[in-house]
């Protein structure tokens, strides 16, 4: 089931940091405040602006591949459905285009940063932080790896016949772990989606926007295309969501009290039956 319908999925992003640790002034604090050892001064080598944009390029894809995927084992690896493929393709490429946007403005800059890092570090400015501009566009990568889902069905080792049917039968309980697994990190996702819409709407004075209901759509996109082992259970839930919720005009939740009142009931009774069948979840 796991080879047939899902992938792993491997992001690596690599980026400069921007800090360097410096023993000297450590050293110098402690003195200063009779200490030893109290303390690590790491220095800001550059505008943390300037870096800061990289950063965040890097953080929204990272967040982004994980809400396109499911928990695998404790690899950094992720299981990506079959159905999510695609989107996962395109959405890691944009993200990887932005990235290398603001890499490539960094390193453009990177010269004038170092000259304006003179001044800002003083004394502790140390031209040996800064590595040269052909060595700092090394420092900054991003890759994604997709690699089959390992099944036991197809190993290949010079082992005795015990040795290899006891890793068969590792692999097959890992991956029926992994489908347990990622199949609640599903259920928990769509939970805390409609949890959130709920605590917008449960308080008549609250202010509820577009892009509360918006969200609870977009998750039950993600949420049918994760549904890998084709569980009907979720299936279902999935469209009364959609029919009970996605479906309402938020204006006429903002406008009609009762209205509010009684979607937000209907929210409360789907999270109710959500979290039941959450708790005998495998």
């Amino acid at each position: 089931m796991l080879k047939e319908n899902t992938m792993l999925s491997i992001v690596t992003i690599s980026c400069w940091s921007g800090r360097k640790y410096d023993r000297k002034v450590s050293k110098d604090v402690d003195t200063m405040y009779n200490a030893s050892n109290a303390g690590r001064y790491n220095k800001i080598l550059i505008d943390r602006n300037a870096i800061n944009k990289v950063s965040s390029a890097a953080g929204k894809a990272r967040d982004l591949h994980a809400a396109m995927t499911m928990p695998w084992l404790d690899t950094g690896a992720r299981l990506l459905p079959a159905k999510l493929y695609m989107d996962s393709v395109q959405k890691m490429r944009q993200a990887k285009d932005v990235f290398e946007k603001e890499v490539s403005d960094f390193l453009d800059n990177y010269p004038t940063l170092v000259n304006n890092a003179k001044n800002d570090l003083g004394a502790m400015f140390n031209q040996d932080d800064y590595p040269t501009p052909e060595a700092m566009a090394k420092k900054f990568d991003f890759v994604v790896t997709i690699i089959p889902v390992p099944d036991g069905s197809d190993i290949r080792l010079d082992l005795n016949e015990e040795d290899i049917e006891r890793i068969k039968r590792d692999t097959i309980a890992a991956n029926n772990y992994v489908i347990a697994n990622g199949m609640r990190s599903v259920w928990t996702r769509l939970y805390e989606t409609i949890e959130r819409f709920y605590n917008a709407i449960a308080n008549p004075d609250g202010r509820i926007y577009a892009s509360t209901v918006d969200a609870v759509e977009i998750m039950c996109g993600i949420a049918e295309k994760m549904n890998f082992v084709e569980d009907q259970n979720l299936y279902n839930c999935l469209d009364e969501i959609r029919y009970s919720l996605v479906i309402q005009d938020i204006d006429d939740i903002k406008k009609d009290k009762d209205f509010r009142k009684e979607t937000a009931d209907i929210a409360k009774d789907i999270l109710d039956r959500m979290s039941e069948t959450i708790k005998v979840l495998p």
